[in-house]
C-alpha cells in the first residue's frame, strides 16, 4: 500500500510504500479484507482507503473513533478482558513486539512502522522467559569472569 499521509506523515512531504501480504487460505489474511471490502463498497481511486458509503450515497472516511469503538465491541463479544484498554496504537504496538519476538532487526522494525526515532523500543513487550534468558547469560559471563 502506498501512503500519503500518517502520523509521521502530514505534510505529504514523502510517501510510505509498505507492501501487505496474502495469508493463504486466513480469515485474516489482510489482502482478502481489503479486497473484501472494496466489494462492500466500491469507491472511486481518488478516495482514501478506509471509505464506507453514508445513508446520502457519498464515501465516508472511516474515523478512529469510529474503528475504536468497533473494535471493542467486537472484543467484548469475544470474551477479552478490560476491551477499553485496547486502541488503535495496540496494534502498532503488538506488530512491533511480534516482529522482536521473531528476530526481525530492530532497525527493520523501525523503518516498516515508519518511526523516525527509536521510541520503537518503549512499545516492545518483552516476555518473562526472554529476561530470564537475558539474566541467565549475564550469570554466564560473571562466572566465566570470577
Amino acid at each position: 500500500m502506498l501512503f500519503k499521509w500518517s502520523k509521521t506523515i502530514q505534510f505529504g512531504e514523502r510517501r510510505l510504500m509498505l507492501p501487505i501480504v496474502r495469508l493463504e487460505n486466513s480469515p485474516i489474511c489482510p489482502v482478502a479484507m481489503y479486497s473484501r471490502m472494496l466489494s462492500f463498497y466500491p469507491a472511486p481511486p481518488s478516495a482514501p482507503a478506509f471509505t464506507y458509503s453514508s445513508r446520502r450515497g457519498n464515501f465516508v472516511s472511516l474515523h478512529k473513533g469510529e474503528f475504536i469503538s468497533f473494535l471493542r465491541a467486537k472484543l467484548t463479544l469475544a470474551g477479552v478482558a478490560f476491551p477499553k484498554l485496547y486502541r488503535g496504537h495496540s496494534f502498532r504496538r503488538g506488530a512491533a513486539t511480534f516482529a522482536f519476538h521473531w528476530g526481525v532487526p530492530g532497525e527493520l522494525i523501525q523503518i516498516f512502522a515508519d518511526w523516525a526515532s527509536d521510541a520503537y523500543k518503549t512499545y516492545l513487550e518483552i516476555s518473562l522467559p526472554a529476561k530470564v534468558q537475558v539474566a541467565e547469560q549475564m550469570k554466564l559471563r560473571l562466572l566465566q569472569n570470577t
